[in-house]
Formats: structure tokens, C-alpha cells, sequence
């Protein structure tokens, strides 16, 4: 029997809390929960300044500052065929204006080699007995040896060099060129093109072996043409202060000097440029010859490459300026004759550059 009493008393137990609808029920373990990350707000962003090292003279004198010296100094640049070439083409351009018997057959050496795009081209297209890539970036010269590894991983592999192109394969879709003026103007003995770029993509890349066998020593081909991609090696050095070569084994019979006579010359000025084109000359076999490729002088400020103050200094007093230079290697140097090859097709205004062949 309930009474008045036990009733009052579940009405009351009954009902909700003052504000208990809005206050929200916590845990004991959401208390101690620790609170929510608040998203970071980004500013911008920090731009990196390199550290200038000091340096104390010995007399406790004032510190002298090093001016650090800026990316891309000589000229190496990581996408430069990229904005010189076309996308997908591997032929440089410059190549149509050489002759295949200048290359065949001889020691070659590719100064300033960038990304082996021309070193490659000539190995490949050219059968020269051995040919080497120096550039003065060992960033450049991974990217070479992997770009040889991969075209190498192309072709197809014969027993001796004196292959042909097969009847139903042109020329230029074995050389895989866009265009067929410059793939008529090119001398091919191999099948370039033999495997799909399917297979380095999926199984990786073959190995370049080196071996004195396919770069025409030792065997009995006539002319001592070496086999693609076993007749090219690529190296860092910086060239234009290494030694004269003290034996004729050493000695080279064509030097490839494409696009690099401005970069001398801003980093080592006009004795630096003399001293490039006379290594060119002692390093030269009687008969050989300079392949090059000068930037005019209204260039050389047009870099995008922040100079430093000898840099300046060195275009501000240069004297041996790129028209002179053809009077330079003939009458100071000693090279013989000169040859205007002519000037290459290029997208790019700043590209159309006349390349000239001196001979010793």
C-alpha cells in the first residue's frame, strides 16, 4: 500500500537535475584525457641562406669573409637538355653537323659532359673506338652513367660490330628520332632500338661491362669501331687542371668542347680560357681535331647564376672575347685550319650556335 508520503518522495527523486540536460557527463578516464591537437597554421615559408664560413689570419687580424660560391657556377645545370631538346628526343641536335669518319674509329674525349646526352649520341651513332664523358658535377655524371645503362639496355647485343639495320625497319625507327632529316643525316651500325623500354622499366637496367674487346682492341675489325654502350665511360674530374698527357696512349684524337668556353672564362677569366685551348692542343694527336661550340660574350651576364665578385670581375676584364678566338687558336695556339660546321635547328634562339672544327 503506498502512501502520500512514499509518493511525494519518487515525484521528487524523479526529477532531472537544475542544468543537467546541458552539462555532458565525463568519465573519470576523460578526465585525465589529454586535450585535442589544435591544427598548426603554416607561415611562410623560410628561405635557406648558406652558412659563410669565417676565416682568422694567423696575426689575429680582421676576419675575411669567403663569399660562398653560387649553384650552377660552371654551367651545370640538372635539366639542361631538357630545355635544349625535345621531350622524348635522345639525338642532340648538334650531332647532323659531324661527319661519321671525324669520330670512327678514334679515342674521343666529350669535355663538360652535362648529362651524356652528346657523349652518348656519338658512342652510340658514331662507333668511336672509345670514347669519355668529364664533367666537373658528379651529380651530372650518376645521371649519365644511368642514362647510358638505360639506352644500352636497348640494343641488341652481336657477336662483332658490322651489323646492319633490318629491310623493314627505317632508319628513323631505329633510332626512335621525331625527326627524319636529322635521322638520315646520322650513321648507324647497330640496332638501337631492339628492346621496348618496357624491359629496364620492369627488370631494370643492364650492366655496362667495360672490356677492351668491344671497344675494338684486339679484334679484327678494320677499323677499330667500338661496340655500344661498352665503347663510353664517364668520369668527374675537372678537366682544364689536370696534366698534359706524358704518353701518346694517353692522347686523344677528337675533343668534344660544346657550350663550356663561357664557364671557363667566368670562373678562371682569360688565362684560365688560354690555358683551356692549349690543353686542347698538347692533349691532341698531329691530325686531331677541336669540335667546338663558343657562347657569344652578350651571354655571359645573361646567366641565371648570381656571380660572385671574381666572377664579375673576370667578364668585366676580359680581353680574349669569342670573335677573337678563331685568330687566337690559329696564330698563338698553333691548329692549322678552321671549319664552320654551321649552326644547329633549335626551338631556342639562345641555342642556335655555330660550331666550328679545328684541326692540328
Amino acid at each position: 500500500m503506498t502512501t502520500a508520503n512514499d509518493t511525494h518522495t519518487s515525484t521528487k527523486s524523479a526529477r532531472p537535475l537544475r542544468n543537467s540536460a546541458s552539462a555532458p557527463v565525463r568519465s573519470e578516464a576523460a578526465s585525465f584525457a589529454p586535450p585535442a591537437e589544435q591544427p598548426q597554421r603554416r607561415g611562410p615559408a623560410k628561405r635557406y641562406t648558406p652558412t659563410v664560413p669565417r676565416v682568422v689570419t694567423a696575426d689575429k687580424g680582421p676576419a675575411k669573409t669567403l663569399t660562398p660560391r653560387p649553384a650552377c657556377a660552371h654551367g651545370n645545370y640538372a635539366d639542361y637538355y631538357g630545355k635544349r631538346s625535345t621531350r622524348g628526343e635522345w639525338v642532340d641536335r648538334r650531332l647532323p653537323l659531324l661527319e661519321k669518319s671525324w669520330i670512327e674509329g678514334k679515342n674521343v674525349i666529350d669535355v663538360g659532359c652535362n648529362a651524356g646526352v652528346v657523349t652518348i649520341g656519338l658512342a652510340a651513332l658514331f662507333a668511336p673506338k672509345h670514347i669519355e664523358g668529364v664533367d666537373i658535377d658528379p651529380t651530372l655524371v650518376r645521371k649519365a652513367r644511368a642514362r647510358l645503362a638505360l639506352r644500352g639496355s636497348l640494343v641488341k647485343m652481336q657477336a662483332n660490330n658490322i651489323i646492319s639495320l633490318s629491310d623493314d625497319k627505317t632508319p628513323v625507327e631505329a633510332m626512335d628520332v621525331d625527326d627524319e632529316s636529322l635521322a638520315s643525316a646520322l650513321p648507324s651500325r647497330q640496332d638501337l632500338d631492339y628492346f621496348p623500354t618496357s624491359c629496364p622499366s620492369l627488370y631494370g637496367s643492364m650492366p655496362v661491362v667495360e672490356h677492351d674487346e668491344y671497344r675494338g682492341e684486339g679484334t679484327d675489325n678494320s677499323d677499330g669501331a667500338g661496340l655500344f654502350p661498352h665503347n663510353v665511360t664517364f668520369r668527374c674530374g675537372d678537366w682544364l687542371h689536370e696534366p698534359n698527357p706524358s704518353r701518346a696512349e694517353f692522347k686523344k684524337d677528337v675533343i668534344v668542347a660544346f657550350s663550356i668556353t663561357k664557364w671557363i672564362h667566368v670562373n678562371h677569366g682569360d688565362a684560365g680560357l688560354e690555358r683551356f685551348f692549349k690543353r686542347c692542343f698538347n692533349t691532341l694527336t698531329p691530325g686531331g681535331c677541336l669540335l667546338l661550340e663558343p657562347q657569344l660574350f652578350e651571354t655571359y651576364r645573361k646567366a641565371p647564376v648570381l656571380f660572385t665578385r671574381t666572377m664579375d670581375e673576370n667578364v668585366r676584364n676580359a680581353k680574349l672575347k669569342p670573335e677573337d678566338f678563331e685568330s687566337y687558336l690559329i696564330e698563338t695556339v698553333g691548329f692549322q685550319s678552321v671549319e664552320k660546321l654551321g649552326v644547329p635547328e633549335n626551338r631556342a634562339a639562345g641555342f642556335k650556335r655555330a660550331v666550328y672544327r679545328y684541326v692540328k
